[in-house]
């Protein structure tokens, strides 16, 4: 922690999360694409120390981030220097409009530890998570009159969802127009095979528009044990570009899997399992037979 006058530094979970269901359904006239998309938060969480310091004296507000990268995370190395860390774009934006309605208030540092548990640019949110835990922690301890939603929105289609607490939601627009959804608790396997895909890129590799989801449907078909048919129209322009990933989805339905689908841009992929026990018994035997993937068993929120 920086010296200065400290308040006490807390941690903070940035939780991951999936996609079942991706709907792409048209390209806006900003140059974005309309979606429509059910986002899950999942145990899996990177971990956020996050340390305020009042600096007398100080002539402006700073933010500095030191990150631990869990051994053999997937895109771990691609970390890239703190400027174009999500963390900290989300924590300099905070204090900035923290500043404009607040001109007087005392200059801090803000210091972030994070302890990174999930892949890199793989589809599960975890930058973005990142970004909404610093922005609800900021709002927490150093409130002001920010809009803090606003914030959010700037920074990326899912950080509006991952700056919230509800474990789950539907998003439509660029992501930033959310509503309540009922996810039953649902026991999932994550296979990652290394590689990343940017939205840009998955974006750039669409291959068509998509119809609206069908949620209730497809949480119906799954309570009668029936594949629940959600789509993800990122889906085919990312095999396109990274076929490993057919190999990937291949595996988790050949392990008896339902609802088997790439998450958000890729290249993690999930399915739904009978139970925890039959999940752990998938990632076991996934982690024996492609000792060179990533595979958690783990559950939505």
């Amino acid at each position: 922690m920086t010296e200065g006058t400290v308040r006490t530094s807390d941690t903070y979970l940035a939780q991951a999360k999936v996609n079942l269901g991706l709907a792409v359904i048209a390209l806006r006239g900003d140059g974005y694409h309309e979606l429509e998309t059910v986002m899950a938060r999942v145990g899996l969480a990177d971990e956020l120390r996050i340390g305020i310091a009042e600096v007398a004296g100080a002539g402006r507000d700073a933010v500095h981030l030191t990150v631990d990268v869990a051994p053999g995370l997937p895109g771990g190395d691609a970390i890239g220097p703190a400027q174009d860390n999500l963390a900290v774009r989300a924590a300099e934006a905070y204090l900035r409009q923290r500043r404009a309605s607040a001109p007087d208030a005392q200059h801090v540092v803000v210091d972030l530890h994070l302890a990174k548990h999930i892949p890199v640019a793989a589809g599960l949110g975890g930058g973005s998570a990142d970004a909404g835990a610093v922005l609800r922690a900021l709002a927490e301890r150093l409130p002001a009159g920010v809009d803090v939603q606003a914030v959010a929105r700037a920074l990326g289609s899912d950080v509006p969802f991952l700056t919230t607490t509800a474990p789950a939601a539907l998003a439509r627009g660029r992501g930033e127009r959310l509503a309540a959804v009922a996810v039953p608790r649902l026991h999932l396997v994550l296979a990652n095979p290394g590689g990343q895909v940017s939205a840009a890129a998955a974006y750039a590799n669409l291959v068509g528009f998509t119809p609206r989801l069908r949620f209730d449907g497809a949480l119906a078909n799954l309570a009668a044990g029936a594949e629940p048919g959600w789509p993800n129209g990122l889906q085919p322009g990312v095999l396109r570009s990274l076929p490993v990933v057919r190999a990937v989805l291949g595996a988790l339905r050949g392990a008896g899997l339902r609802g088997v689908l790439l998450s958000g841009s890729g290249p993690t992929c999930f399915g739904v399992a009978r139970d925890a026990e039959h999940a752990r018994s998938v990632a076991v035997a996934l982690a024996g037979a492609q000792p060179g993937w990533w595979v958690r068993a783990d559950r939505t929120a």
